[in-house]
């Protein structure tokens, strides 16, 4: 873990600013662990009760 912070202390703040922003929401959740589970289970529970749309037409 001490490498990442040495590295990152070599490159401009603007750099690791920019690296920040560059943050996926697809593949890291932005949202709390329990946030995220809730959140999976509401949409499970929809898929079984046949309440989720799929898409725009639907």
């Amino acid at each position: 873990m001490s490498n990442t912070l040495i590295s990152n202390e070599s490159v401009p703040n603007s750099k690791v600013d920019e690296q920040e922003e560059e943050i996926n929401a697809k593949i890291f959740p932005l949202a709390s662990l329990e946030l995220t589970n809730q959140i999976l289970d509401v949409v499970q529970r929809a898929t079984v009760y046949r309440q989720l749309k799929r898409g725009a037409n639907e």
